[in-house]
């Protein structure tokens, strides 16, 4: 069934991020975050812990709502980023943030996000990863970005698509999904199921 414009389209998320990514596309979302506790398997590899987040969302969401009514659409994600095997979240103060950024510097490291999609009764639930090369970072660079103050509030101390990209040499995967969305990907399964009005 082809959705129209006026179709609600759900983004169980709090992210403006992930708004802003959804917006691009011409989708003006609800932003319905859902209140929940989280559920962390530590038997999980981080791939697999972000997309049981995004199940424990989504099904959160609909406990709230019910099932999705015709034309309706409901996204939820998670994002983590990992190395050496710790999940580096959002950062408790400055001084967490400039550990995680000292930890980060000239090294790689990925950034994973999963997600559910549900469009009516059709349901796509994947995960992305994005390789992601930092440069050898100075004291200064350090400060510079931290008095920017663009850590608060971002897994892993800095937002790309912010002054955070000054820190990147390389990345290999979706850059949208360094933000927390990988953008072509819902595109692409938007367009191919005709559950957006794309081209």
């Amino acid at each position: 069934m082809t959705r129209t414009a006026s179709d609600p389209f759900f983004l169980v998320s709090a992210s403006p991020r992930r708004r802003d990514l959804l917006v691009r596309l011409g989708i003006t979302p609800l932003v319905t975050p859902v209140d929940m506790e989280e559920h962390h398997d530590p038997d999980l590899s981080p791939e697999d812990l972000t997309l049981s987040l995004a199940e424990q969302k989504m099904e959160a969401f609909l406990r709230e709502k019910g099932p999705l009514g015709p034309g309706e659409t409901a996204l939820t994600a998670d994002t983590i980023v990992h190395i050496d095997g710790q999940h580096l979240g959002k950062p408790r103060d400055r001084d967490h943030a400039e550990s995680m950024l000292r930890l980060l510097s000239g090294r790689e490291h990925r950034v994973s996000t999963g997600f559910v999609l549900l469009a009516g009764d059709r349901r796509f639930a994947e995960v992305a990863s994005t390789q992601v090369m930092f440069h050898r970072l100075s004291d200064g660079d350090i400060g510079f970005y931290l008095d920017s103050g663009e850590w608060h509030d971002a897994a892993g101390a800095y937002k790309i698509q912010e002054r955070g990209e000054i820190m990147i040499n390389w990345i290999k995967g979706s850059w949208s999904n360094v933000m927390g969305l990988p953008i072509s990907r819902i595109y692409a399964i938007l367009r191919d199921n005709n559950f957006w009005p794309v081209p």
